[in-house]
């Protein structure tokens, strides 16, 4: 078995980005909005901007 193996980088920044907000379907985030909204105390559109510079920075780096 060789040893020296590793895995090579094939999607760049934005086939990443956009598979991860594939997965934010309207559905997903009209369901989860009233829980969010009590949670974040009103604040839930910064809760999604905060979530979305998360998302980013991961696919960046």
């Amino acid at each position: 078995m060789n040893k020296n193996s590793s895995l090579k980088r094939s999607l760049t920044l934005l086939p990443v980005v956009l598979f991860g907000l594939a997965y934010m379907a309207p559905l997903t985030v009209f369901s989860t909005y009233g829980v969010g909204m009590e949670t974040s105390k009103g604040l839930l559109p910064a809760a999604y901007a905060a979530a979305l510079l998360t998302m980013l920075f991961t696919a960046y780096s």
